[in-house]
């Protein structure tokens, strides 16, 4: 979201007020938690983040679980969802130091009181709503040369994963890609280029696959219609942005910009688009100078990409990279940053409660003294990210920390930092 559309704190209901005027008892400190990112070699900024695990009750404050689940210094892939579609992230790194906002996350499934043809799901937080209308299996057909869609078959409910989304890979383009190569290439030739083909489509190379989300669905370029008839159709979608038949075939991979921008609510893929614009390393085909449907709908800002890395050198490399590199939440939840004390609500992702109300903590990290280190004021405590896990029903909050230093500590001393760090948490004023 741009930073105009983020909502201004929700306020709390009669029966949410009373639960936050009557907090729970003062807890005990948290040990053995948090991390230590240091930006800066001669000297910067100490960020210690912070990750709490709390247990989701509708319409009332959530409380602290008993098991706290650790910092994730490297992400985590989902369990597959089926054999042909690589698996999308279930978490991302979190030792982050600096965020320009707070990510948003929702894990979980869409579901309906009832089995339904379509539904919608979505986040609300102030006046804003981030919403996916989702759909029952449909697939491409052909009738009289023209690209029809299947209605929408019922459903109980359906993962909200990045592969049910618009995305992933034209298989039949690319194996028609590549037997024309075989036969318009001698053999002895093809033999040599082989291993760059194999390479080209491994499993870490995303050439071909569709550049705004690599683990979807039904992202086809093969220009023939009947070469799609059986496609399997997404089945979340953008209510602004929705796939049509007309818009099915894109015929050239380099036209990706005019296909749907998918929806989601887990984490965003690093490696993929819009991320990797971000980091000067745009997609095959990409225009900067033309309009970017992404900046038309306020899903980012309008200066996101900022050159191509491979031109820059020394200075000019660090004014490619785009401070906002570092978010992890999909499209439509990147909010400025929250202060923790909002109602979340989350639509169609529980039958028992179709508006899932969720009362942030109310309460903010304070970092006790730490030993063998005297630290300067806090210079920003910053909620990083939201993660709320709604079949499950816990709410993971991290934050970030931030101390100004005016030299770089001890390295020895930031290996030992992680395990003496103590926790108290105290109420947003």
């Amino acid at each position: 979201c741009s930073s105009d559309l983020v909502p201004q704190p929700t306020p709390a209901s009669a029966a949410m007020q009373k639960a936050m005027d009557n907090p729970p008892p003062p807890e005990k400190p948290l040990g053995t938690i948090g991390a230590v990112h240091l930006s800066g070699l001669e000297g910067g900024t100490l960020a210690i983040v912070i990750k709490k695990t709390y247990d989701l009750f509708p319409n009332a404050l959530p409380r602290v679980a008993d098991e706290q689940i650790p910092l994730d210094a490297e992400g985590q892939l989902h369990d597959p969802i089926a054999e042909v579609v690589e698996p999308s992230w279930k978490s991302l790194p979190e030792l982050i130091g600096h965020k320009t906002g707070t990510d948003v996350i929702l894990q979980g499934f869409a579901r309906p009181p009832h089995r339904t043809h379509e539904w919608k799901v979505g986040i609300r937080l102030g006046n804003y709503t981030h919403e996916a209308w989702i759909f029952g299996y449909r697939q491409v057909d052909v009738t009289h040369n023209r690209v029809v869609f299947t209605p929408p078959q019922p459903f109980e409910s359906l993962p909200l994963r990045h592969e049910l989304a618009y995305g992933g890979a034209d298989l039949t383009y690319e194996e028609k890609y590549i037997s024309e190569l075989k036969k318009n290439i001698p053999d002895n030739k093809y033999r040599k280029i082989a291993p760059a083909i194999e390479h080209l489509w491994g499993d870490n190379n995303y050439v071909l696959r569709y550049p705004r989300n690599r683990f979807g669905m039904a992202y086809a370029v093969a220009p023939h219609p009947n070469w799609h008839i059986g496609r399997a159709l997404p089945h979340l979608e953008r209510p602004d942005d929705r796939l049509t038949p007309e818009r099915l075939i894109s015929s050239n991979p380099a036209h990706w910009q005019k296909q749907p921008i998918p929806v989601g609510f887990d984490y965003l893929d690093p490696y993929t688009f819009p991320i990797n614009a971000m980091m000067g390393i745009a997609p095959l085909g990409f225009d900067p100078s033309g309009p970017q449907p992404e900046v038309k709908r306020n899903l980012l800002p309008a200066d996101f990409y900022r050159g191509n890395v491979a031109l820059a050198t020394g200075a000019d490399i660090a004014t490619i990279l785009h401070p906002m590199l570092g978010r992890q939440a999909s499209l439509g939840l990147w909010f400025g940053h929250l202060r923790g004390s909002e109602t979340i609500e989350l639509l169609g992702v529980d039958p028992a409660h179709p508006v899932f109300r969720v009362v942030l903590p109310n309460e903010y990290p304070v970092i006790l003294p730490l030993k063998g280190l005297t630290l300067p004021e806090v210079q920003s405590i910053q909620l990083t990210k939201i993660h709320l896990d709604s079949e499950n029903r816990k709410l993971i909050q991290t934050w970030s920390v931030r101390y100004p230093m005016p030299a770089a500590p001890h390295p020895d001393l930031l290996k030992s930092l992680p395990e003496s760090v103590q926790v108290l948490f105290k109420r947003i004023s």
